[in-house]
């Protein structure tokens, strides 16, 4: 039996490097989301060959041809492509339902990420002429003023159809699909972690960051996207209405409201915008955080923001808005919840519950990787069944 697990990222520095010239279009939570689950999925001892396919997507044009490489416990698959613009996603659809067509067994296993309509039409093909088991991994859902719900929307009702089981990122997710799934199985599990265990020590400080952070000032940190579902106008604005200077907000990553975002940093010095930051950059601003925020709008209830796993496992101080998606997980009890568009809650909970002297961080990584064991655990358990 072998697994194929169906993604879009690239996520080892030899296949980055093997593949310079795609121009890789990344983005980084898919990436790190990918990654961790498709190393965990190795300790499955009934597959015997793991590989990992991957669109391999980049802005540069022209003929890129199918790249293979292998290493001592799976192989990774980046599918060609050729064109330009629109031409692209199509040759890569193409692409992906040729490889797949031809390489998947009968009694093979294929987890995707989400619902991508190349995925989805190979999986199509494959079960009319081949017994295979089809389980999709749902990280999140578009929301609906985003056009790419409408476009993504058929071929996640046609993979549900196909889709034998279900890894899904929240409780809410789960609630969603199941009232339509009667007796599909459905496996939570949430976000990743940087290692098996993490050592909130483990990375290095960066030298970009010795001169924008302030060692006695309380350093509350978003990172991600860019855009008003994300809530980060709100956050601004939330941020802005407090005068101590005890405070710095740091943002990193891109989105439609960069610009908006640097125009603030120039009316504020107590913001501070860092662009999008490499993996080792990430890291060093996360360990220099005091409090991390999730400022999510309620409307998006059911997806789980993957960067509160990655907050929690370095042992900070989470804040974030109420949704159904974090209120019924299993580490609810390690977030602190606030009233969306609330300042004066967002503030309250700070400070009555966060103490820069007195943070219990090993007590918050010991309880996180606690419950990620077990959730590690039951995944592997549930999919074999």
């Amino acid at each position: 039996m072998n697994l194929f697990y169906l993604g879009s990222s690239c996520f080892t520095n030899d296949s980055r490097r093997q593949l310079k010239k795609r121009k890789l279009i990344v983005n980084n939570a898919t990436q790190k989301r990918e990654k961790y689950l498709f190393l965990l999925l190795l300790k499955i001892k009934s597959i015997k060959n793991f590989n990992f396919v991957s669109f391999g997507l980049g802005e540069s044009n022209g003929v890129h041809k199918k790249k293979i490489f292998k290493s001592n416990n799976y192989t990774d698959i980046y599918l060609g492509y050729f064109g330009f613009g629109k031409l692209k996603y199509l040759s890569g659809i193409l692409s992906a339902i040729i490889f797949l067509s031809t390489k998947v067994k009968s009694g093979d296993v294929l987890i995707s990420y989400n619902t991508h309509i190349g995925y989805v039409a190979a999986v199509g093909i494959l079960k009319i002429f081949k017994k295979i088991t089809y389980i999709i991994e749902f990280e999140d859902f578009y929301h609906k003023s985003d056009y790419r719900y409408y476009f993504t929307k058929p071929f996640e009702k046609i993979g549900i159809i196909l889709s034998d089981k279900f890894i899904v990122s929240s409780v809410g997710i789960k609630k969603f699909l199941e009232k339509d799934l009667k007796g599909r199985k459905f496996i939570v599990h949430s976000g990743y972690r940087n290692n098996t265990k993490t050592n909130k020590n483990s990375f290095g400080i960066n030298k970009i960051f010795s001169s924008k952070l302030k060692l006695k000032t309380i350093k509350i940190i978003y990172t991600g996207t860019l855009d008003e579902y994300r809530g980060i106008l709100d956050l601004i604005k939330i941020f802005s209405k407090n005068n101590s200077n005890s405070f710095e907000l740091f943002i990193s990553g891109d989105g439609p409201l960069k610009d908006f975002i640097i125009d603030k940093e120039k009316e504020n010095s107590k913001i501070t915008y860092l662009g999008n930051l490499n993996e080792e950059e990430y890291h060093n601003l996360l360990l220099r955080a005091d409090i991390c925020v999730n400022s999510q709008i309620p409307s998006i209830d059911i997806n789980f923001p993957s960067k509160i796993t990655q907050y929690l496992s370095l042992g900070k101080f989470v804040i974030s808005t109420k949704c159904i998606s974090l209120e019924q997980s299993e580490f609810s009890q390690l977030i602190n919840f606030y009233d969306y568009s609330d300042s004066s809650s967002f503030w309250e909970i700070i400070e009555s519950r966060f103490s820069k002297e007195n943070h219990q961080s090993d007590t918050i990584i010991r309880s996180f990787n606690r419950i990620f064991d077990k959730m590690d655990k039951n995944l592997i358990t549930g999919l074999m069944d």
